[in-house]
Formats: structure tokens, sequence, C-alpha cells
């Protein structure tokens, strides 16, 4: 985010911080644009036990129907390596 943003200073964020704010999470590498911004940026973490696998937010140990559809996600795009 932009250092003079307000939740700049903060040393970490929880989900309820980001209410009413644009999210946008790109991995380095991604786009040679938003790579060239990132020096002018502020990185704060997220603070919550969550995880984020191929673009679906699911709690670390998900257990059920949801570990059975990332693990299944998971081993159909490394198949396709």
């Amino acid at each position: 985010m932009d250092r003079g943003h307000p939740l700049a200073k903060r040393r970490s964020l929880k989900f309820r911080d980001l209410a009413g704010e644009t999210v946008m999470i790109m991995k380095p590498g991604t786009s040679p644009v938003n790579d060239s911004m990132r020096a002018a940026l502020a990185a704060v973490p997220l603070e919550e036990d969550f995880s984020i696998k191929y673009g679906v937010i699911a709690c670390r140990a998900p257990g059920g129907d949801m570990e059975r559809f990332l693990e299944d996600l998971e081993n159909k795009l490394l198949s396709c390596n």
C-alpha cells in the first residue's frame, strides 16, 4: 500500500482492517509494472489464521470437503507441469 495510507503505519492488519479498502495481491514477478512500484510501497503483514492457495482463501486446517478440494486442485495443477 502507499506509504502515506493510514494503514501503512500499522505493525499488522486483520481482515476487518481492510473493510472498505481495495486490495490487490500479486506475486512478485507477475507484472513488471507492479514490480517497479514495490519499492515505493509499504508491506504490512496480515495477522490471520488463513492461507491462500491458488486464489482460494481457506483456514490453515480446513478438513472435510474443503481439504479434499484443495488437495485435488493441487494435484491437478501439479500434473499440468
